[in-house]
Parts: structure tokens; sequence; C-alpha cells
């Protein structure tokens, strides 16, 4: 049983074999300026609220997630190299995967699809890493993040991105990276970065 989804985010993406090597983000230049305070709102159900009171550790939510989206217990979480024989920590990377997968469903880009679909159906979504963690124990606040891979109009080559996400009360608000912020604003996200599907 998970007592805890306490991790920090810096201690997420550190110390990965070169076979499980996150690739970096890329970014293009001349990006036009955008808003700092990007971010869309969804609501939040009463078993997201619940947590960190009623519900201490998320279990109940976990169930929620999967009654509510039986796709996302489908979606394979794929343990990192770093990981084997470390079972606590796989269970904790594993759901905090399919928290990330739920909090994805609920996320309109700004192209009108949700997250969850452009993970699925356009980006290389890495199974490992991408993950959503709560602030601290008592909080039903999360950091979200998601790793993935496009490719690049221009030459075809492989790239990666990532988008960070804070979800407090109905919003998700962009963080850190580039990409997070223009997905949620830019209609024209993918050409603004010279992007094309991976899939």
């Amino acid at each position: 049983m998970i007592r805890t989804m306490i991790i920090a985010v810096s201690i997420l993406v550190s110390s990965f074999a070169a076979a499980d090597e996150i690739l970096d983000d890329y970014i293009p230049d001349n990006l036009p300026a955008i808003s700092p305070d990007v971010y869309v709102s969804a609501a939040q159900s009463k078993e997201e609220g619940a947590i960190g009171t009623d519900d201490r550790y998320g279990e109940k939510f976990d169930a929620f997630i999967f009654s509510t989206y039986p796709d996302i217990k489908k979606q394979k979480f794929v343990p990192d190299s770093s990981m084997v024989g470390d079972q606590e920590t796989i269970d904790i990377y594993k759901t905090g995967f399919y928290r990330a997968l739920y909090f994805a469903k609920l996320i309109k880009l700004a192209d009108g699809r949700n997250l969850y679909d452009f993970l699925n159906k356009c980006a290389k979504l890495n199974r490992s890493v991408s993950f959503a963690d709560r602030e601290s124990a008592d909080t039903n606040q999360f950091n979200i993040q998601y790793f993935f891979e496009l490719k690049r109009k221009d030459s075809g080559e492989p790239v990666g991105e990532s988008i960070f996400l804070k979800r407090q009360g109905n919003r998700f608000s962009a963080d850190r990276t580039p990409f997070g912020y223009f997905a949620i604003s830019d209609d024209h996200y993918m050409k603004t970065f010279g992007l094309k599907c991976a899939k």
C-alpha cells in the first residue's frame, strides 16, 4: 500500500541510465513572447478534493480514476532501469503515472484536443517519469510533469519536449518549460515550434 506520493520533482529525472535518457527540450529560436500566467480550468472532482483530508493518501481517488476512465488502467507503466529491484519506488511512480494520465484527460489544449489524446496519438510518451506528485502530505495540490518525444518538421529528427503544470483548485497552470505554456494558449503551438507528431 502506498503511503506517500511526496517526491521532489528534481529527483524524478535524475540518475537515469543511458538507455533511459530523456532528450533535452527542443526550443526554437525567436519564440514569440507569452504571458507568464497561462492556465486552463477544469472542475475538481469531490474525490480529488478529498485527498489529504478524508482520503489521506489518495487511495479512493486512485479507485475513482480507474472507475471513471477504464482506458487509463490499460495504459502501460514502464519502470525505468534505475527502479529495478525497488518495488516501493516502482509503486510510487506507477501511481503517479496513472494520476498524471487522469489529469491529462481534464486538460484541454489550445487546439481543442485534450492532453491525453495528444500524448497517446501524437507524442511518444515517456512512461517512466511522467508523473503527478502531491505538493505535501496534507494537500490536494499537485505538480504534474509529462516527458515525450515529437519530431521536427524540417528534418524529421526526434526531439524532446515536456509539459509541467501545477494543479491548484480548478486550475492547471503552466510551469517551467516553454512548450507547456504554448500548448495551452497558442492554437498553432505545433507550428510555432516547427514540430509534427512522433507517430
